[in-house]
């Protein structure tokens, strides 16, 4: 599977409904679930492991930071299920905030902490490969990060924070 192919389906998940709602991240999951479905095993498999690239590309201090920031507060598992709804947004967004993660806000009206949230969405391809298969989705060999990219300042002090990142506060 092409990166390219990768992004397009999590296009065609993108709900048609009220995107920042309940509703519409169950559309979402249930589109993403259809097109997977619908691929061969070697492809789903391939999903996977893009997405598992592109959690590690946004492993990032300063996405952290932002995402502390903007959600009150960020845990680890926080963290990570925050950059699962970044990639579920789609390519433009997600390489916005990997790229320049101060303004991969802007456009977002409705969102909230629950929005930012999106757990649910990086289990989808292996549910569905378990589902065709009975089988656990083979493991994939990347290696594992120990710490994020990035230096990391004192941003568990919100008045740096909002100095770092000015364009982001008039968002909120």
């Amino acid at each position: 599977m092409t990166e390219e192919k990768f992004w397009q389906i999590i296009a065609a998940s993108q709900p048609t409904i009220i995107k920042y709602s309940r509703a519409g991240r169950r559309q979402q999951l249930r589109r993403l679930r259809d097109v997977l479905a619908a691929l061969p095993l070697d492809q789903i498999i391939a999903f996977d492991r893009l997405f598992e690239e592109k959690l590690a590309a946004s492993y990032m201090w300063n996405l952290w930071a932002i995402a502390y920031l903007i959600m009150g507060g960020c845990s680890d598992d926080g963290f990570e299920y925050f950059r699962r709804w970044l990639i579920s947004e789609g390519q433009d967004r997600f390489e916005l905030a990997v790229n320049d993660p101060e303004t991969f806000g802007e456009g977002i009206v409705g969102w909230s902490d629950e929005v930012l949230d999106f757990e649910e969405f990086g289990y989808v391809a292996r549910d569905v490969y378990k589902k065709k298969t009975r089988k656990e989705i083979p493991l994939h060999d990347l290696p594992r990060q120990e710490e994020p990219s990035g230096e990391r300042d004192d941003w568990e002090d919100d008045e740096e924070l909002r100095r770092r990142f000015p364009r982001l506060m008039l968002l909120f």
